[in-house]
């Protein structure tokens, strides 16, 4: 059992390792070569019965297909991950694939399902007291009425962002809500 134990170890530590490499090629702007790291973590992590990692390796690998404007792609791992984050009830999770998701269909232009995801993630956020969170989703319902032509309710949304992040002191979110509001 030892043994097993530290052959299972070993692999917990290869998985981490993989998914390390994977933000680090990310950060350098290597998709291929994260998108092949978070694969290997990804395998690992499901050999393991990791269902946490496995999500969020699900979610990395969302994002890089983001990053590459291959939002099909994005929107199956986004959803992959936000069930399993929904399943094991592991609310971050859920309030970052909501952003995400919010996002693409935002850049798609399907402002109504961007909605959506926005609105969930703002209710996740607000209930967990994810400040951070809270403003992100806001400054996404914000931008959404901004694109929809709706001033009012856009700059009543995106004031609630920026009194919340004043009050935080959260200085780079308060930023991009006032040039979504300017």
């Amino acid at each position: 059992a030892l043994k097993l134990s530290g052959a299972q170890n070993r692999k917990e530590q290869m998985a981490g390792t993989y998914n390390s490499l994977g933000v680090a090629y990310k950060n350098y702007g290597n998709a291929e070569e994260a998108i092949i790291a978070y694969r290997q973590s990804l395998s690992l992590y499901r050999e393991l019965g990791n269902p946490l990692s496995t999500a969020g390796c699900y979610t990395n690998i969302g994002n890089i297909y983001q990053m590459k404007d291959l939002s099909d792609s994005a929107l199956y791992y986004q959803k992959r991950a936000l069930s399993m984050f929904d399943s094991l009830k592991n609310f971050r999770g859920q309030v970052i694939c909501c952003n995400n998701l919010a996002g693409i269909f935002f850049k798609s232009g399907k402002l109504q399902d961007a909605l959506v995801f926005n609105q969930k993630a703002l209710s996740i956020s607000q209930s967990q007291n994810f400040f951070s969170s809270q403003i992100a989703a806001l400054l996404g319902i914000g931008s959404i009425k901004v694109a929809e032509r709706k001033t009012d309710e856009a700059e009543r949304i995106l004031l609630q962002g920026i009194l919340l992040a004043r009050e935080k002191n959260y200085r780079s979110e308060l930023v991009n809500l006032y040039k979504e509001l300017s």
